[in-house]
């Protein structure tokens, strides 16, 4: 697969490119991608539209953010006090980003379904500096049998990715790892080319250390990926089990030789919020378009602290979001009432 990049103009209609410090171009860890910044110095909510999505099928999406002491604010290599801001996936919070040093690469990365043809993602400034972004990525699951946790009420949200054997080279293939027709995951053969194997040939210990708040209930999808590097002759065979805690977390497992074999068990991110009726969306996204509406971002009614302005909306325990009233007053509006008015069939103000 290929990546291609390109400018993020035609994504998006605020902010301001910026280009990080001379001196972090002579940095070899930095890549080009990180050169310049988008950042957001006006507005509460600024969004991307990634349009021409296919509707229901799953996406992972990378946001990248290098701050490369752009604004000449940075202290050395520190941010301080730390810059924070929001980012949102559609109307949902993904999570808040934490910049406390210019160098550093941050990340975040997330798998869900598109709700549309569409997908917005948007950063929310919430009074601890301005918001920036230095790359965002999508990438296409084409396979549906791929990351079935993520679905139209719960994404995917990573926290950890580990490459075992890369540094230690605990086992090394050089036969190379197949994958069956059809396979849901297509891990890099470089990847699966590596492994670390139990010291004593009986139990392979890993304490992941999540460090999450343990208040709050939170339940991993952890993916793990096996492959036998050793031909065992005649009627023998390699059986082992997953645990989690000391309890099983999978049936007896007995990888192929040479051969992907993946397991999984769960975490899930629960979406509380609901989008606003797409039929509403469409036709309020035209009147933004016509009247260049330039302060609404995202989606109209959700979250509810961002409802755009001039825009009521009605929420019910069972329903979607209707926008149901509009006072575009203060706006400086002039000219005719266009049809577009007439789709947004919730609406009994204006």
């Amino acid at each position: 697969m290929v990546s291609q990049y390109e400018v993020d103009e035609g994504y998006i209609d605020t902010g301001r490119n910026v280009r990080i410090a001379d001196r972090y171009f002579e940095d070899s860890t930095q890549v080009r991608t990180w050169f310049t910044v988008r950042s957001f110095p006006d507005g509460t909510r600024n969004c991307y539209t990634i349009p021409r999505l296919k509707e229901g099928d799953r996406y992972l999406v990378r946001a990248s953010f290098v701050h490369g002491n752009y604004d000449g604010q940075a202290f050395g290599n520190s941010v301080a006090p730390p810059l924070l801001f929001d980012l949102y996936v559609g109307v949902n919070l993904w999570r808040r980003i934490n910049i406390t040093k210019a160098s550093t690469l941050y990340e975040a990365e997330i798998i869900t379904l598109a709700p549309s043809d569409s997908l917005s993602i948007c950063l929310a400034n919430i009074g601890s500096g301005t918001p920036f972004i230095s790359l965002l990525e999508l990438r296409h699951i084409d396979n549906h049998l791929a990351y079935q946790d993520a679905n139209q009420s719960a994404a995917l949200l990573f926290y950890s990715r580990y490459n075992l054997g890369s540094l230690t080279n605990d086992t090394v293939s050089s036969l190379g790892i197949k994958t069956t027709r059809g396979d849901a995951y297509e891990v890099p053969g470089m990847v699966m080319g590596t492994a670390t194997v139990a010291a004593d040939n009986f139990t392979l210990h890993y304490s992941l250390g999540y460090g999450l708040n343990s208040s709050v209930q939170t339940t991993f999808y952890i993916y793990l990926h096996f492959a036998d590097f050793n031909y065992l002759s005649g009627n023998g065979s390699r059986i082992f089990q997953v645990r989690a805690d000391g309890e099983p977390d999978s049936d007896n497992i007995s990888p192929a030789y040479l051969l992907a074999t993946h397991v999984h068990f769960i975490h899930r991110l629960a979406y509380p919020a609901v989008a606003t009726d797409p039929a509403d969306v469409d036709a309020i996204m035209g009147i933004k378009k016509l009247y260049q509406m330039k302060i609404w971002q995202g989606d109209p009614c959700a979250p509810q602290q961002f409802i755009w302005s001039g825009v009521n909306c009605t929420y019910s325990s069972s329903g979607t979001p209707r926008v149901t009233s509009l006072n575009l007053s203060y706006h400086g509006l002039n000219g005719a009432i266009p049809n577009t008015f007439a789709n947004l069939k919730a609406l009994n103000y204006l």
